[in-house]
């Protein structure tokens, strides 16, 4: 099994997703294509091919790559409940952190985001099927996730059981899609978190060096 310090999250890369560029709408689609023919017992495989459901859903016409992209503003609203949703999980995690009782109560979300998001989670359903592994046939317990939109939220479900919060970069201010056990630690310091390339981290001390020439020029 992958470890959770070793994985990216689609419902992560998703939220952080222009949908409004084509260019980068197409980058994101051709970077989470199966590369087989996705198994019930893969989630992360299940991801693009609901995609592809939910246009089927409003049109008629042929669905390939290209009538995909053309119809990807379908998914705004998606994504909008979405990051409402994880902005307020990031939000509640940072006050959970400033809690002091020796008996605290550490929220998930706030009480705003709770009805909304018990809406999306009873839809997440799970089913016994037999998978082949190793020769075997196992019978397993899989999700059984019919839309695109549940496959975001189980895999919201995966996210919270693996990370206490999320990590916003400093330098781009998108969320870490990959966040690792030392940036976790640095974050919990109250030290800038970054991607894990130079571009945000060279973004970010260009920025704090413009604040600081600003603000010795107007001293």
């Amino acid at each position: 099994m992958e470890s959770t310090y070793l994985r990216k999250w689609f419902v992560v890369e998703f939220v952080n997703l222009d949908i409004e560029d084509k260019n980068e709408f197409k980058v994101f689609v051709e970077k989470w294509m199966p590369k087989y023919s996705p198994l019930h017992t893969i989630p992360d495989e299940l991801h693009v091919p609901l995609m592809f459901q939910e246009i089927r859903n409003i049109t008629s016409d042929f669905i390939d790559f290209d009538v995909l992209v053309e119809h990807r503003k379908v998914f705004l609203k998606i994504q909008s409940d979405l990051r409402h949703i994880l902005t307020d999980f990031t939000n509640t995690a940072a006050l959970n952190a400033t809690k002091s009782e020796r008996y605290k109560i550490n929220n998930l979300v706030s009480d705003d985001s709770i009805q909304k998001l018990n809406e999306r989670l009873e839809k997440i359903r799970f089913t016994l099927k037999s998978q082949y592994v190793d020769g075997t046939f196992l019978q397993v317990i899989t999700p059984d996730i019919s839309d695109f939109e549940t496959s975001l939220y189980y895999n919201f479900i995966q996210y919270t059981t693996a990370h206490p919060s999320l990590l916003v970069c400093a330098g781009c201010k998108k969320y870490i899609s990959k966040p690792s056990y030392y940036q976790f630690a640095n974050a919990r310091k109250g030290y800038a978190t970054f991607h894990a390339n130079d571009f945000c981290r060279q973004d970010y001390t260009r920025e704090k060096d413009r604040i600081r020439k600003r603000k010795g020029e107007n001293t």
